[in-house]
């Protein structure tokens, strides 16, 4: 059988050379670069971050007007009561007049009325004005407690950093408190003296008789109107002072306790003027023994157990 000749194979073709890529240019690096920079960031930033839900974060950045304007402002809050005790006729302007001065000290302040057991409409009127000035209102005691008892529940009521109190008769000018408030500075009480003292003679000599005693008693220095009802006070003085008495002593013990505890206390000249409306208590012989009571009785307690 005959064999078929074997067919010769084609020959191979040479694959084609490959063409080198053209070379990248310096700008279309760059280019390059920077569109995956820019799609990275804005990755990043659009992803929450770990552990904390993204609606968080941007609740923590919205602050309330009131505290970033109380932030920005950056002044001592202040607290200003007043003892009251039948001062229906004084005691509405006196709170509307402390209240604009204290606008224009700071942006938190607060005025508080402390009606110590009047049978006339003190609380009222200053119920009245809280109406529509929330920032003013009125704490009442159920019956008269005296002098001293009101003073300390203006202390207790205050809510600010600063605490100023001054009589609910409207005998001094509460424009002067911005002359106290620069003192304060350096200070951790500044309390006014009366440059002239618009009282009767009775009263006058009184004051003179009680503060020889007291300051003879205790060696209160540097303090020349005892009970001038004009001051300002720190809150932290009440962190090592603890008011007790409950009468006309109570400016006495204020001032004695936070000298001997190594407060500062600066004193200021403010002008005192004739009562116009009410009748004053003051002078009254149960108010001057119950006074003398207490200072006996409160010398011999401290110096035993100490100004605390």
């Amino acid at each position: 059988m005959a064999q078929r000749p074997k067919s010769k194979a084609a020959p191979k073709t040479k694959a084609a050379p490959k063409t080198k890529a053209a070379p990248k240019t310096k700008a279309a690096s760059k280019t390059k670069a920077a569109s995956k920079k820019k799609a990275a960031s804005k990755k990043k930033a659009a992803a929450p971050k770990r552990g904390r839900p993204a609606g968080r974060i941007a609740a923590r950045q919205v602050r309330p007007k009131a505290v970033r304007s109380a932030a920005k402002d950056g002044r001592p809050s202040i607290s200003a009561f007043f003892p009251a005790y039948n001062e229906e006729a004084n005691i509405g302007a006196l709170c509307l007049k402390t209240a604009g001065v204290l606008k224009r000290l700071c942006s938190d302040w607060e005025v508080v009325a402390i009606n110590d057991g009047s049978k006339d409409r003190t609380a009222a009127v200053v119920n009245t004005l809280n109406a529509s000035e929330p920032r003013i209102r009125v704490v009442s005691h159920p019956v008269n407690q005296g002098y001293g008892a009101a003073v300390k529940t203006g202390f207790a009521s205050a809510r600010k950093d600063w605490i100023f109190f001054t009589d609910g008769d409207g005998q001094f000018d509460v424009y002067e408190i911005e002359r106290l408030i620069p003192l304060m500075a350096e200070n951790d009480l500044v309390v006014g003296y009366r440059i002239k003292r618009a009282d009767p003679f009775q009263r006058r000599a009184n004051a003179w008789a009680w503060g020889t005693l007291v300051r003879n008693l205790f060696g209160l220095k540097g303090v020349r109107d005892i009970d001038c009802a004009f001051k300002v006070i720190r809150r932290s003085v009440f962190e090592k002072v603890t008011l007790e008495t409950t009468g006309a002593m109570i400016s006495t013990e204020l001032l004695v306790k936070s000298q001997k505890n190594g407060f500062k206390i600066a004193e200021i000249g403010v002008n005192h003027y004739p009562r116009t409306a009410g009748t004053q208590t003051g002078a009254k012989l149960r108010v001057i023994a119950r006074a003398f009571k207490e200072l006996f009785h409160y010398y011999f307690k401290w110096q035993r157990h100490g100004y605390r």
